[in-house]
């Protein structure tokens, strides 16, 4: 299973569109939330955990404060997409 953390509107329909035109849609979640609110399950472990930036230029420390959400539940590994 896979679950995709987005704020914003138009980045989850675009994800949405994909997944469906690749017939992918009902292996993953897709939920609209802002990561410094974010409060991911300390008993539930993620295998891999993929960032992409540059979403800490739109508000300053998001990118630090997912990333200290994500070491906290990652199990294996740790991407940050450039």
């Amino acid at each position: 299973m896979v679950t995709g953390y987005d704020i914003d509107d138009d980045a989850l329909s675009i994800a949405h569109k994909n997944l469906e035109d690749t017939e992918l849609n009902e292996e993953m979640d897709l939920v609209k939330t802002d990561v410094s609110q974010l409060k991911l399950s300390k008993t539930k472990y993620y295998d891999t955990i993929i960032m992409n930036p540059p979403f800490g230029t739109r508000k300053a420390g998001i990118d630090v404060a997912f990333l200290k959400t994500a070491i906290e539940v990652f199990h294996h590994f740790l991407f940050c997409l450039e």
